[in-house]
C-alpha cells in the first residue's frame, strides 16, 4: 500500500485500470464468460457514473452479504476505499 502512496499519477491510473480489469476478468471467469480485452475498458465504461452505480447496488450487496453469513463491515471498508479512489480521480 505504501508504494501506491508514492506512485506517480499516470502510473497510479494504470495500476487502477489493471486492478479494475483484473476484477472484471475474475467475474467473467466465475460466470464462464469470455475474456474482456483490457484495451476496451475506456470504451465500455468511460461514461459510467460509478458513484450512482454503487448507490444502486448498495442495498442488494448488503443483503447478499448478510444472507451469505459474511461480515458487512468488510464491505463497508471496501466501499469507503472505493469512494476515496473515486475522489482521487475526480469521479
Amino acid at each position: 500500500m505504501d508504494a501506491l502512496k508514492t506512485m506517480p499519477p499516470e502510473e497510479f491510473r494504470e495500476w487502477i485500470r489493471t486492478w479494475f480489469w483484473d476484477i472484471h476478468e475474475w467475474v467473467n471467469q466465475s460466470l464462464e464468460k469470455p475474456s474482456f480485452p483490457k484495451e476496451s475498458l475506456s470504451a465500455a465504461y468511460g461514461s459510467l457514473n460509478l458513484r450512482q452505480r454503487l448507490r444502486h447496488l448498495d442495498a442488494p450487496l448488503r443483503k447478499a452479504i448478510t444472507l451469505s453469513g459474511q461480515n458487512a463491515k468488510k464491505f463497508q471498508d471496501w466501499k469507503s476505499r472505493y469512494l476515496i479512489l473515486l475522489s482521487i480521480f475526480g469521479l
